[in-house]
């Protein structure tokens, strides 16, 4: 992976991307973030494009589909973590606000969902 700097943070792309593949994978990005409802009551930001059978924003970036939850903490953060998965704290599944995503395992993701009192058992 070859790290690639916009602003203050970093972004990694592919290796052996170009400088032209680089712009029009960011140009793409931006584009994809206006396209978000804000709901005052929750703080959520709804995803307004495709989504995916569960709910979850999703994009093409390059042609391939990428989830808008997770370009959204990668974008906040400057990274995306290796080996972990990205939480929504207020569970729906198409918000995009940085601030209600987290990084985890999928078991912090399961202990969420049972402190919430989600899971199929708990009901």
């Amino acid at each position: 992976m070859q790290p690639r700097h916009c602003g203050s943070r970093v972004r990694v792309m592919p290796a052996g991307i170009t400088d032209k593949q680089y712009a029009r994978a960011e140009k793409s990005i931006e584009k994809a973030f206006n396209n978000y409802m804000p709901v005052t009551e929750s703080g959520c930001w709804i995803w307004l494009g495709a989504t995916t059978q569960g709910g979850y924003g999703m994009t093409k970036v390059l042609g391939k589909t990428q989830l808008m939850h997770r370009l959204s903490f990668a974008r906040a953060n400057g990274y995306m973590p290796y080996g972990e998965i990205i939480c929504h704290k207020c569970d729906v599944p198409s918000c995009m606000n940085p601030n209600h995503l987290f990084s985890g395992t999928q078991k912090d993701n399961v202990n969420d969902m049972i402190e919430k009192g989600r899971a199929s058992w708990q009901r």
